[in-house]
């Protein structure tokens, strides 16, 4: 059980990540089309200022997660 719990840790970061992205992509979405990018970057600065050390995603373990390059992001 223990084990299981530790489990649970590792991954909490990840699934913080994916649902404050989701957020962000909803965030983005429900903006008119003038101020989507303005959003994105602003949106993205707020969970870059929370984002806190280093880790694998769940959907590529491959790509170690170390920050967000919030300039090339872009609206598309």
């Amino acid at each position: 059980m223990l084990l299981q719990f530790s489990k649970h840790i590792i991954y909490l970061p990840q699934v913080e990540l994916v649902e404050q992205l989701c957020a962000v992509a909803m965030a983005v979405k429900n903006m008119r089309d003038s101020h989507r990018q303005t959003t994105l970057v602003e949106e993205l600065q707020a969970v870059a200022d929370k984002f806190v050390g280093k880790f694998r995603l769940p959907l590529s373990p491959s790509l170690l997660v170390k920050s967000i390059d919030i300039e090339v992001c872009v609206c598309v």
